[in-house]
């Protein structure tokens, strides 16, 4: 007999760590029912709701109808894969998926998460342990659906070591509306014997970061400032930082090597990875910009650091970042803004002096007048050297935009000292910035303007060689005028570079793709070009199948590798026909 809805909960509980699909999907089973959206209109009172193996939606509804689940929020937290996007993404953002995921509004929601601009796809394939699939008919009669497996770092079993293997389901637009469990789901290996063995340690490390990561609140690791000291902290443990925090790149070259290549063996990464990629990703990294997709933040952590929780202590704790200040002591960046708070505070308290609060936050007294000027507060002048008439005068020149230098030599003092008045005077440093700024603008338009009325006919490029120093200026700061007065050019193209983009990454595909059939002729894309073949073991080549006509090096190799021809797939001539 089928239990009813409101024992559903009692009469099929939850399996250890058992996704929703999983349940759903038991559920169907025992229901007998013929068609999916049966099951559907049961549990979600929809067709074609809830069906989503990685997001599905209206839990809700299911919650009300299926009593002894778990209220609607636990069951998205612990039985969907949001807790994995959940510590690198923002509070509001995490309590608006979830209440699409609740309320069935899930249209957008992998846009919202980055999913879809990440260059990683936005697909979940089911995967499945075999050893954990033998273990669970034993003890439960049925092998379900673990969501340690299906987080998408996770392609090695965290408990047994073993790779996972993968279904073609959910990636056929067929099956994306089914129900199914791992018995007959189709299940396949996502790379040769040989190829997974040899990448084990790097993927074994990678699901045990993402399931740590599913333990992790909402938010925890969301500031990329926080994410950029701690890999600085990492990179200063391996000793490829020098002293000034700058990264030695010659030092850290033969690992960035090693760790792109064992990445380009997993499928999320496959053929997407050279040592300039991962160059530039560790830099976005450093220099405090966000990645889009959690999974490459996991990747770098299995490079920079032992364990998901030395990263976190990294990142609560990083260590002191020397450089020139006015104190002999480290300065450490985590505490800049809460001493800059402490000093203002004292200031306006009124009972300590600008000096006696600079030596007990243990800075320079200049360092606390420029965080009182940037909080609007002026401190009391004790002039020596510089008097008032000519403390006016640096004010007034400053205020015009004059070079500091040449309010210096006007004064008679030292170039600091005119730094100082710069950044003591509430307001004033902002105002010679704005100043300069548009004085800059007006030169380099004139520059600009100039020029392109000469090399009209010739183009911009030959604007550019005449006016280099102006074309920079223009481009970094006022791009949208620039952009207009191209127009003028014959044939003027703007552009963000996808074109560049786009040809190195039909290079990276093109070699990779080449030294995988060279490597292996068991390699599963030589074997068998199905498109759910490329969907399980190279994702991003099924946008080579969308628009073949994109990827002309990557199709010639392709073509190669249907003939069997591997001399003409290793031959460096390969790289130099133009087609």
């Amino acid at each position: 007999m089928i239990p009813t809805q409101a024992s559903l909960g009692a009469r099929i509980p939850w399996l250890p760590d058992e996704t929703l699909f999983s349940w759903c999907s038991r559920y169907h089973h025992l229901a007998v029912n013929g068609l999916a959206s049966a099951t559907c209109l049961q549990l979600f009172g929809g067709r074609r709701r809830g069906v989503a193996h990685d997001f599905p939606d209206a839990i809700g509804a299911l919650a009300q109808r299926a009593d002894g689940l778990g209220p609607a929020e636990q069951i998205v937290h612990e039985r969907t894969l949001l807790a994995f996007y959940a510590p690198f993404r923002g509070r509001d953002l995490l309590e608006l998926a979830t209440a699409q995921l609740i309320e069935g509004r899930v249209g957008h929601l992998k846009y919202q998460l980055g999913m879809l601009t990440s260059g990683l796809g936005a697909a979940h394939p089911l995967k499945a342990c075999p050893a954990c699939m033998t273990s669970d008919r034993r003890q439960f009669g049925v092998a379900y659906w673990r969501r340690a497996h299906q987080l998408p770092s996770s392609w090695y079993c965290v408990d047994h070591g073993d790779p996972l293997l993968v279904s073609p389901l959910k990636l056929d637009q067929r099956a994306r509306f089914q129900w199914a469990l791992p018995g007959g789901a189709g299940l396949r290996p996502w790379a040769s014997a040989e190829a997974a063995d040899s990448h084990r340690d790097i993927g074994r490390r990678m699901a045990v970061v993402g399931l740590g990561l599913c333990g992790l609140p909402a938010g925890r690791l969301a500031s990329s400032r926080s994410i950029a000291r701690a890999f600085h902290s990492g990179l200063r443990r391996r000793e490829v930082l020098w002293p000034s925090g700058r990264v030695s790149w010659l030092a850290l070259d033969p690992d960035l090597r090693r760790h792109a290549a064992a990445l380009n063996h997993l499928p999320p990464f496959a053929l997407q990875m050279d040592a300039l990629v991962a160059r530039s990703q560790l830099g976005c990294i450093l220099s405090g910009r966000a990645l889009t997709h959690p999974l490459r933040y996991v990747a770098w952590i299995c490079m920079g650091f032992d364990c998901l929780d030395e990263f976190v202590e990294a990142y609560d704790n990083p260590a002191p970042i020397v450089g020139k200040t006015s104190s002999t002591q480290a300065v450490s960046f985590a505490d800049e803004d809460d001493r800059a708070a402490a000093a203002v505070l004292a200031l306006l308290d009124g009972k300590e002096s600008l000096t006696s609060v600079a030596h007990r936050l243990d800075v320079h007294p200049t360092t606390v007048a420029a965080w009182s000027a940037k909080a609007g507060l002026q401190p009391a002048r004790r002039p020596k050297k510089l008097v008032e008439a000519h403390w006016l005068s640096a004010i007034a020149m400053l205020s015009d935009g004059r070079a500091k230098a040449d309010v210096a030599r006007q004064i008679g003092v030292a170039e600091v000292t005119v730094t100082r008045i710069l950044r003591s005077v509430p307001g004033l440093q902002v105002r010679w910035h704005e100043v300069r700024h548009e004085a800059a603008r007006a030169q380099a338009r004139r520059a600009w303007l100039e020029v392109a009325a000469a090399a009209a006919m010739l183009g911009r490029a030959a604007a550019r060689r005449a006016e280099p120093a102006a074309f920079a200026w223009l481009y970094r700061n006022d791009r949208v005028w620039l952009q207009q007065q191209s127009q003028r050019f014959s044939g003027a193209r703007s552009g963000n570079g996808a074109v560049l983009r786009q040809r190195r990454a039909d290079e990276r595909y093109a070699r990779g793709l080449g030294a995988a059939f060279s490597a292996s002729k068991s390699f599963a894309l030589g074997a068998s070009l199905r498109a759910s073949d490329w969907a399980i073991s190279a994702p991003g080549l099924r946008k080579v199948l969308r628009e073949p006509e994109c990827w002309p090096l990557t199709m010639k190799v392709l073509r190669l590798m249907l003939l069997g021809d591997s001399h003409l797939v290793e031959s460096p001539s390969l790289w130099e026909v133009d087609l």
